[in-house]
């Protein structure tokens, strides 16, 4: 089994790797970007099925320094975890800052996202 410290470790690698700059004109580059995505998504699954008294250990990630840590850590602790009423505050008004500050097409897509998992 693989352990926490491990999946955590290959959370924030995947986060790095999806996160990097993609060149939306090079299938390699959004290849590679979905891997990372895969990556830090299977992870977080992984935490949640196998670790979930370490919920709030992972939670801490949503104080990182990096947003795009903080923004997968939200996103995947909604999707994946069990979360208090608190911490689903926490995550939501993370996700609107990023979202304030991205695209239209960002701000829609976590608009819909936020509705999906009823943060709205």
């Amino acid at each position: 089994m693989k352990s926490y410290e491990k999946c955590l470790h290959d959370f924030l690698r995947g986060v790095n790797i999806a996160e990097s700059i993609i060149d939306y004109s090079d299938m390699k580059s959004i290849r590679k970007s979905n891997r990372g995505v895969a990556i830090y998504r299977k992870n977080a699954k992984y935490i949640a099925d196998f670790y979930s008294n370490k919920t709030c250990d992972f939670l801490y990630l949503l104080n990182h320094e990096d947003e795009n840590v903080r923004i997968c850590c939200a996103a995947c602790a909604i999707e994946f975890m069990q979360v208090d009423e608190n911490q689903k505050e926490i995550i939501k008004s993370i996700i609107q800052k990023h979202s304030d500050k991205s695209d239209p097409a960002e701000q829609m897509g976590w608009h819909v996202w936020l509705q999906k998992y009823k943060l709205l």
